[in-house]
């Protein structure tokens, strides 16, 4: 079970999240979610990249990545949801630090989602900037690639290929 503070079009809401790894549809993933205390099984697919078909019930959501990053600044990211766009924050009350924090200082990279490391993509003492990539999380069998969220020497790197991490779970460290 994940817990995470979220922020849709401006409204809080503090959100629950477990996946099931097994389902009975293949190529889909079970995620029971709770929001404010309201809990919902979904199933989500991915029929192609960006794009997401989440069934709640017997309503059909289709979800796709807006090509906007959203609200500079914010961590916000906007979304496409059966036509209407909208703005959505994410953040693991777990981290301590991340692509959020001020100039300077220690920045701990961490993993957005429960998945399987499949690529170091920079060896520590290595100087980045802000959007190299540098660790592979494959999840729902998308593979998302985490960024240095500033320029900084990338300090450490706390997994290895193949293992698997949890939502929040400590990925790299830049100075």
């Amino acid at each position: 079970m994940t817990r995470l503070e979220m922020e849709i079009d401006g409204r809080k809401a503090e959100t629950l999240l477990e996946i099931t790894p097994d389902t009975p549809t293949p190529g889909a993933t079970t995620v029971r979610i709770s929001v404010d205390g309201r809990s919902s099984d979904a199933l989500v697919s991915q029929p192609e990249p960006g794009r997401y078909l989440v069934r709640l019930g017997n309503t059909i959501l289709r979800a796709d990545r807006d090509q906007i990053n959203g609200q500079p600044g914010t961590g916000s990211r906007s979304i496409i949801v059966n036509g209407r766009r909208i703005e959505v924050a994410v953040r693991d009350p777990r981290r301590r630090r991340g692509p959020d924090s001020p100039a300077g200082g220690l920045v701990e990279l961490t993993s957005p989602m429960p998945g399987k490391v499949v690529a170091i993509l920079v060896e520590p003492g290595v100087e980045v900037e802000r959007g190299t990539g540098i660790i592979v999380v494959e999840a729902m069998k998308m593979q998302n690639e985490i960024q240095a969220p500033r320029n900084g020497r990338l300090s450490a790197i706390r997994v290895t290929p193949g293992q698997t991490v949890i939502a929040g779970e400590l990925l790299a460290t830049i100075e």
